[in-house]
């Protein structure tokens, strides 16, 4: 028996047309050309975007690879609700270039998907729904006999496996709701840690002395920057005193 697909839509194949424009290159070269990328709130956006849309791709890929309907539901919710930032974040780029056609070159490959956004928004909130409802089954079926690993093993977890035996033993260490400083020093110093070991020798000794166990750590970030160079002894008292004291 031969099987026929059913030829796309067209707004499918705008959909598919929008998607394969949205780019770090092509999204930069945008806000260049509209003159927004000085703002800071839309760089951030843009960044959130690209996550959001690496995401969508991966559980497309996943969802091909396992053919799960599960899969297939997460999948789609994702690639509908990237579309859908997509769309707005276009069409904030854009501004009033929406109405006003000022001679900007790229205005007219992202025109159609920004001023009307509402088709991917609507995609986005049936996708949602459709993994609200399935939600109850999913949990269900990815907790039924889990193995959550003992304290005493948490620490020869991550130095055998790794940020996976990290994830491993964070599981034991969520279930057992422990007081241990495991989560400090492993969740968030030693991972810290190892992302800055490539540019730092001292970052490398401290991460290995916390996956022997010889210290405990912890991470902490200022509100604002300090000023100067960053160092990893304790900070020096100040010498001017102040107002007041």
């Amino acid at each position: 028996m031969t099987t026929h697909n059913a030829p796309p839509t067209a707004r499918e194949e705008s959909t598919s047309a929008f998607a394969r424009l949205l780019t770090s290159d092509n999204l930069s070269a945008l806000m260049r050309s509209t003159w927004t990328w000085d703002d800071r709130a839309l760089r951030r956006d843009l960044a959130v975007l690209l996550v959001d849309l690496n995401a969508a791709d991966a559980a497309d890929a996943a969802a091909k690879s396992d053919d799960s309907p599960q899969g297939q539901i997460r999948a789609r919710t994702l690639h509908a609700r990237a579309m859908s930032s997509a769309a707005h974040f276009v069409a904030t780029v854009l501004g009033p270039k929406l109405i006003a056609d000022t001679g900007n070159p790229m205005r007219e490959h992202f025109l159609t998907a920004a001023i009307d956004p509402g088709g991917f928004d609507r995609a986005a909130a049936a996708g949602f729904a459709g993994v609200r409802d399935d939600a109850p089954a999913y949990i269900e079926t990815h907790t039924q006999q889990l193995d959550y690993p003992s304290p005493s093993t948490w620490m020869d977890l991550v130095r055998d496996g790794g940020k996976s035996g990290l994830g491993a033993a964070m599981r034991g260490y969520g279930n057992s709701l422990s007081n241990s400083p495991f989560y400090g020093s492993m969740g968030l110093a030693w991972q810290t840690l190892r992302a800055v070991s490539r540019d730092s020798g001292r970052a490398t000794e401290y991460a290995d002395q916390i996956a022997a166990g010889k210290i405990s750590a912890t991470l902490a970030a200022a509100n604002k920057p300090a000023r100067g160079i960053l160092r990893w002894s304790a900070p020096v008292p100040s010498k001017h005193p102040r107002a007041g004291s």
